[in-house]
């Protein structure tokens, strides 16, 4: 057996913003590493190693053009430090990817993977020609600080008012994803949409349990935990081979 301190493939979460949907991440890393493990899989010693740095500063990010520097201060200083512990590094959260060039350019002595990369790759090898994202206003208005600004150049993207999308993303932070009042908003929201697919780009979104039978959800949370867990599983190959 492989001490634990010497194991690859050691995954890192920044989470905060907000702290629900780091759970969210991590209980869909687990199920990821269940299901891509298949019989290999016997319970917790074949278990993903994970360490989650939750920041609540980092829900300052909800108005990035008011709070850039002081976001980015929390950011830098927390990822370098969870990048010492661990091999792969992800964001339980939209909207900080706006920072992912400079995250680049620390040399982290770990894997960045972005949600972002995992969205795009996705959407690119489905072949959607059109979608709407639901999001915070700095993500939906696909401006300056929008990660998704770039997605443009693959897919017609449905023109819509953030600020409904905006307030329900604060009261999901305030309320709870289980709050009896958000289930029926959020299904009313994605009803009046014209697009049939749909890219919930706030990681609160995905924490609201809706029946919407007539449009294609993208759970962005889920299709990062996937591509998480794969690398995960690829270093960990690579060293017991060794």
């Amino acid at each position: 057996m492989i001490p634990r301190s010497e194991k690859k493939g050691k995954i890192g979460i920044i989470a905060g913003s907000g702290p629900e949907a780091g759970i969210d991440l991590w209980r869909k890393i687990l199920d990821a590493n269940r299901r891509l493990r298949g019989t290999n899989f016997h319970g917790d010693l074949d278990a993903p190693d994970v360490s989650i740095f939750s920041i609540p500063e980092l829900g300052l990010s909800m108005n990035l053009e008011k709070n850039e520097d002081l976001v980015w201060t929390y950011l830098e200083s927390n990822i370098r430090q969870l990048a010492q512990r661990v091999d792969i590094i992800c964001i339980a959260c939209h909207t900080l990817h706006y920072f992912d060039n400079r995250i680049i350019k620390l040399r982290l002595p770990s894997r960045y993977l972005s949600i972002v990369d995992s969205v795009t790759n996705y959407v690119r090898k489905s072949r959607i020609s059109k979608l709407a994202i639901l999001g915070a206003c700095d993500v939906m208005e696909l401006g300056r600080y929008s990660p998704y600004a770039a997605l443009q150049n693959y897919v017609e993207i449905e023109k819509l008012d953030c600020r409904e999308t905006h307030e329900l993303v604060l009261r999901i932070k305030q309320l709870g994803s289980e709050d009896a009042s958000l289930r029926p908003a959020l299904e009313a929201m994605l009803a009046h949409l014209e697009s049939e697919t749909i890219l919930l780009a706030c990681t609160e979104l995905s924490l609201v349990q809706v029946q919407a039978p007539t449009k294609r959800l993208i759970d962005a949370t889920l299709l990062l935990a996937n591509d998480v867990v794969k690398l995960s599983l690829s270093m960990r190959a690579q060293k017991l081979t060794k």
